[in-house]
């Protein structure tokens, strides 16, 4: 079956390297959006069975960034149960300790090269491959 990924992020680069990334290493569908505000209009729209298995989330984004995008998503009973993995250029334990007492599934720092980051996407898709 087919996994839909959601991807969070306001940085192009960031947005263009995970596609490869994730497409390189699952059987998934992804979707961007460019800040939580998007994400959460766009959810709204769509029934419960199309809902992602799983959302990439970037902190630190214009209008709603991804604290707030959090919050709203694991409040929600509709959406509280989607698995969110926060991957940010933050290494901030602070950051992270505050996302995973939000609900997020983990913390990661975004790598700095394409290499790396294919690496964490691969270790990752057993992950979302579970959750379907």
């Amino acid at each position: 079956m087919r996994q839909r990924v959601y991807l969070v992020d306001d940085d192009e680069d960031d947005r263009f390297f995970a596609e490869q990334g994730l497409s390189e290493n699952a059987d998934c569908e992804i979707n961007f959006f460019t800040n939580g505000e998007e994400l959460i209009r766009h959810l709204q729209h769509l029934p419960g069975p199309q809902f992602p298995n799983l959302i990439f989330l970037d902190l630190n984004m214009p209008r709603m960034n991804g604290f707030e995008t959090l919050e709203v998503l694991k409040t929600n009973p509709q959406w509280g149960t989607i698995p969110v993995i926060v991957l940010t250029t933050s290494n901030s334990i602070r950051e992270k300790e505050k996302v995973l007492a939000l609900g997020a599934m983990d913390f990661l720092t975004k790598p700095s090269d394409f290499t790396r980051l294919t690496e964490v996407l691969a270790s990752l898709s057993p992950c979302w491959r579970d959750q379907a």
